[in-house]
């Protein structure tokens, strides 16, 4: 029976050894022990540190951008802008002076001229008798501004007429 239990407590003994040591050593050993940069690769276990090992710490040289995405959905829309300024708009109606319609005339041109600064923006004729008949009507152009009002009547009555021209004018500013 000594012999046997000469080979158990040697046993213990050795488990006790084994399993303690491998306590021990985990114990007396820590990350924060190590000193920065003291490992080197020849300290590393083949294939036992992963991609998440490096993740943040290993960095090489930038490759080139990629291609762009395609483009986002459109915004929502923004909030409506500050009322802008009044326009300052002057209106002016001018009626152009008489001319006389003589019975059997056949062209009788009357014309009126906006103020100064206004443009045509629209116009036509008046009879006092309303036996003319009014044959054209148009802006009187300088350049490419309206700047009056043109009219054309024929008077195939026997009685006399008179007629004028008439423009609404406007001046922006």
């Amino acid at each position: 029976m000594r012999a046997t239990l000469k080979v158990i407590v040697g046993a213990l003994v050795a488990v006790l050894l084994v399993g303690g040591a491998g306590a021990t050593a985990a114990t007396l050993i820590t990350g924060k022990q190590v000193k920065d940069s003291s490992l080197t690769g020849a300290d590393i276990k083949d294939r036992s540190l992963t991609a998440k090992d490096f993740k943040g710490s290993v960095t090489g040289p930038r490759g080139a951008a990629g291609p762009a995405g395609p483009a986002g959905p459109a915004g929502p829309t923004g909030p409506a802008g500050p009322a802008g300024p009044a326009p300052t708009v002057a209106v002016a109606s001018v009626d152009g002076a008489d001319v006389p319609a003589a019975p059997g005339a056949t062209s009788v041109v009357a014309t009126v001229d906006c103020p100064a600064g206004h443009m045509a923006t629209g116009g036509g004729g008046i009879t006092e008798t309303e036996v003319s008949t009014l044959t054209d009507s148009y802006p009187r152009m300088t350049g490419q501004t309206p700047t009056g009002w043109t009219v054309i009547y024929r008077n195939t009555t026997a009685t006399a007429d008179t007629v004028f021209a008439t423009a609404i004018c406007v001046r922006m500013g």
